[in-house]
């Protein structure tokens, strides 16, 4: 005999799951576009602080050609030479959160990797843990940058690490995993598809719910003053997001955490064209000709300025991309080379490189940016630019790109 008791319990029953899904989905819709405004925020300090970063590499190492070793102000210019580079390292960070760092992308075989990343991690993780890789035999190869994967592994067996203080376990584990439609349609950033999958579980003390809400935000730590800058994690999952990837965590307070990462395996349609991987060195000679350089800050253009004059160049300025153009179509014919700046007030400098290249089509452009992203090179490279170079850049590698440009021929 039909229950109506217990039929209108079920339609209670499926109307509470109902509300209890629509709301989780709100939740991963309320992180997801949190993280991508944090993302935003990130990628526009790294990019100023680059700026600033390259004045200070640049004059520095300006200075340091003019010194001897045996000058007592030697010491002090490559003291401050290594903080900058130091200082960098902190922006590749941010940008590997904001997805904009730069990465070489590669077939690579995460078991190997892990391997090797497992030998290093032995000599630095106290005895007290023990780590075990439990790695499926022929994991499928993903398209990825295995310094970037390195640093990912490291960070997270590192947090374990210091969540283990009286000692633990802490295993690695790799899977080939898919994920389908109704998995995507929980988990918010996930897309459907062929994985690698890499599992990292330790037995610490733990997290509370209200850090898991912040786990991966920028500069956001649970460290006292001093002894972090908040960025590992955030640093995780950019490196993730950047490779087309997902990442979870789920941690319960003395018993342990687990991260789970995905990254899409190599198919037919995202398979690595071939390329000719042979290059040349060439010697940096002193250069000649006309460089119109274009760059909204003016301390890296009086140094940029300066410093290839130095070279041998003769070097006009420009502060906007306007002034630039108005600079290159008086001097039609006579400038060499234009160095322009990615991201200026006014017209930018992917509008500038455009509006260049119309006048003359085959005019050497090399476009610099506060950004290193792979994504961003390219776009740039096929409207027309010869090259690409990220901030904050030695001086030395100004010239081998200029160089570089310079000796290749027109088309």
């Amino acid at each position: 005999m039909h229950d109506p008791e217990n039929s209108i319990d079920n339609v209670l029953q499926r109307l509470n799951t109902i509300e209890a899904e629509k709301k989780h989905r709100e939740d991963q819709l309320r992180h997801a576009q949190k993280m991508e405004a944090i993302g935003r925020l990130a990628g526009g300090v790294a990019h100023d602080f680059n700026n600033i970063l390259q004045s200070i590499q640049s004059h520095t190492q300006l200075l340091l050609m003019s010194k001897n070793k045996n000058d007592p102000d030697y010491s002090k210019l490559k003291y401050i030479e290594k903080s900058a580079q130091r200082a960098s390292q902190l922006t590749k960070q941010l940008l590997a959160f904001s997805q904009k760092a730069e990465a070489h992308l590669m077939p690579l075989n995460i078991n190997e990797l892990l391997f090797n990343v497992k030998r290093l991690l032995d000599r630095i993780i106290p005895d007290n843990i023990t780590i075990s890789l439990h790695l499926q035999k022929e994991l499928r190869p993903v398209l990825a940058d295995s310094s970037h994967l390195e640093q990912m592994i490291t960070t997270l067996v590192v947090n374990s690490q210091e969540a283990m203080l009286h000692g633990g376990r802490l295993v690695i584990e790799t899977k080939n995993v898919a994920l389908d439609d109704n998995y995507c349609r929980t988990h918010m950033g996930a897309k459907p598809g062929e994985y690698a999958q890499i599992v990292i579980t330790d037995t610490g003390s733990g997290m509370e719910p209200e850090v898991m809400e912040h786990l991966f935000e920028p500069f956001y730590t649970t460290k006292k003053v001093g002894q972090g800058t908040g960025l590992g994690l955030a640093m995780v999952y950019g490196i993730v997001k950047s490779h087309g990837g997902y990442i979870t965590c789920h941690s319960e307070l003395n018993v342990g955490t687990t991260f789970t990462i995905y990254l899409p395996v190599i198919t037919a349609g995202n398979a690595p064209a071939e390329r000719d991987e042979a290059e040349t060195i060439t010697q940096l000679p002193r250069g000649q000709g006309t460089i119109l350089l274009v760059d909204d800050e003016e301390t890296l253009r009086q140094v940029g300025k300066e410093f290839l004059e130095i070279q041998g160049y003769t070097v006009i300025t420009a502060a906007t991309g306007e002034e630039a153009l108005e600079l290159y179509e008086k001097r039609q014919g006579l400038v060499d080379l234009v160095i322009l700046d990615l991201v200026m007030p006014g017209m930018g400098g992917r509008a500038c490189l455009k509006k260049i290249l119309q006048v003359n089509p085959k005019q050497k452009i090399i476009i610099i940016s506060g950004f290193s992203a792979d994504a961003q090179a390219r776009e740039v490279i096929e409207d027309g630019a010869s090259g690409f170079l990220s901030k904050p850049y030695d001086l030395s590698g100004l010239l081998e790109v200029i160089s570089q440009t310079l000796i290749e021929p027109n088309y």
